[in-house]
Formats: structure tokens, C-alpha cells, sequence
């Protein structure tokens, strides 16, 4: 099935990737405002039913954005509601990186679907690279809505695709920065020291910025404890 905002799987500057992305999101907002009316006139009995299936009709090809020429002309309301909610995440981080990372350039970006993680090498969401040293920074992007709970291991999923894998004993850490991004809401519960790796000390969380709604989380190794004792010990006496 062709992707709803096509990937960027060539180097593109952090400033054209932004503008392709917030144009992709600009059109599905608006095509799926523009579903909406009917939803007031559904009888209540089966308003879940008809919303979920609700669809979302974009514009004639020439009238997309280029990243989205391949989309499907329709696609259900749900479908369009959480790709949207997951763009805006890319959008605040893109926006972030710009700031805070502007001498990277975009590898690869997949904006409305899961990165496809090969054998040999890394895939994420988003995958940033500098040129002049080689280095990477890889992002797991998501939107999950709760600050108690994660009842589908999105966090799990995401350590295990940035190559933490906070469970093993023994594993290398990769040479690469490492993030999460994510919701307020779940930054919330993201940073509760008392779970699995972080209160075991494998891992730990830095947030390394705040944008709009959108919290970009840093995964280190070791304990946060540790990590601070070190960073003491380079400081200059006074």
C-alpha cells in the first residue's frame, strides 16, 4: 500500500524536510476538517462505528504536496487522526533539530510509517547525519496519550529500535545520540526513575528539549546518578 507522506530516504536539509512535512500535514487537516459535518448528523447509536470509518478524501495528485503524489485517495478518519497527531511530533522536532542540530542533514525520515529496521543496519523514524565527522542521531517518534501507563511498549519497542535494549546484559552502546520523541503526557511517565532499566541503572533519561507539546528525550547509558558524579568530576575547582 503507498505510504500516506512518502519517506525521505536521500540527504535533505533539516529546513526543505520541515517544509515537506508541515505541507503533508496541511493538506490532511484539512481534508479531514472537511469530513467532519457529516459526523454531526450521525444518529448517536452508531456514531463510533461511522466516524471510525469516516473517510478521508484527499485532492486530485496535482493539487498534493511531491511527498504525498503516492497516497491513496482515501483513508479512514482514525487512520488520518493518529498520522497527524505522529506529524506534529516530527514537525516540533524537525524544528528543534534546526536550533539545536544545524549541522546535520536528514538520512532518512519516515514520516507516516514505522521505520523498516534491516539486519545490517539502523532505521528510525528519523535519522540525522553530519558530514563533516560522520555522526549520527537517530529519533523514535510516537504519540502516545497516557502519563500512567504504556499499555503497548511503545517504550520497549523504540529502546529496542534505537539498538538499547535495556534488558541485556552486556550490550555495546551505540555510537550514535539516541532519542525519544514523545508527548507531555508521556515524558511524564517516561521519567519516573523507578522503572524497569532506569531504576536498574542501565539507562537514564535527559530531556534534551522542549517544543510546542513535544518532549525530545535523550537515552544515555548507566545511571543518572553516575552520570552527573562524572560530569562533577570535569568541573573546575573553584
Amino acid at each position: 500500500m503507498p505510504h500516506m507522506v512518502s519517506p525521505i530516504l536521500n540527504p535533505t536539509s533539516l529546513n526543505d524536510t520541515l517544509t515537506a512535512v508541515t505541507a503533508a500535514h496541511a493538506l490532511l487537516v484539512k481534508a479531514a476538517k472537511e469530513s467532519l459535518p457529516g459526523l454531526g448528523v450521525t444518529g448517536d447509536d452508531n456514531w463510533g462505528a461511522t466516524a471510525k470509518r469516516t473517510p478521508v478524501v484527499l485532492p486530485p495528485k496535482d493539487r498534493r504536496p511531491a511527498c504525498m503524489a503516492d497516497a491513496a485517495d482515501r483513508h479512514a478518519f482514525a487512520e488520518v487522526v493518529n498520522q497527524c497527531a505522529t506529524l506534529e511530533r516530527l514537525i516540533d522536532v524537525l524544528d528543534w533539530a534546526i536550533s539545536n542540530l544545524g549541522d546535520y542533514e536528514v538520512k532518512t525520515c519516515h514520516p507516516t510509517t514505522s521505520s523498516q529496521k534491516a539486519k545490517d543496519q539502523a532505521d528510525n523514524d528519523l535519522i540525522l547525519f553530519r558530514k563533516v565527522d560522520g555522526h549520527y542521531c537517530r529519533f523514535e517518534i510516537s504519540d502516545v496519550a497516557s502519563s500512567t501507563a504504556d499499555g503497548n511498549g511503545k517504550e520497549l519497542k523504540d529502546l529496542k529500535s534505537l539498538g538499547v535494549q535495556v534488558a541485556a546484559e552486556g550490550q555495546s552502546w551505540p555510537p550514535d545520540r539516541v532519542f525519544l520523541v514523545v508527548s507531555t503526557e508521556f515524558s511524564k511517565y517516561l521519567m519516573q526513575p523507578t522503572r524497569h532499566g532506569l531504576k536498574a541503572g542501565r539507562i537514564h533519561y535527559r530531556e534534551a528539549g522542549v517544543q510546542g507539546a513535544t518532549r525530545i528525550i535523550e537515552v544515555l547509558p548507566g545511571a543518572r546518578e553516575n552520570a552527573i558524579a562524572e560530569l562533577e568530576k570535569l568541573q573546575p575547582a573553584e
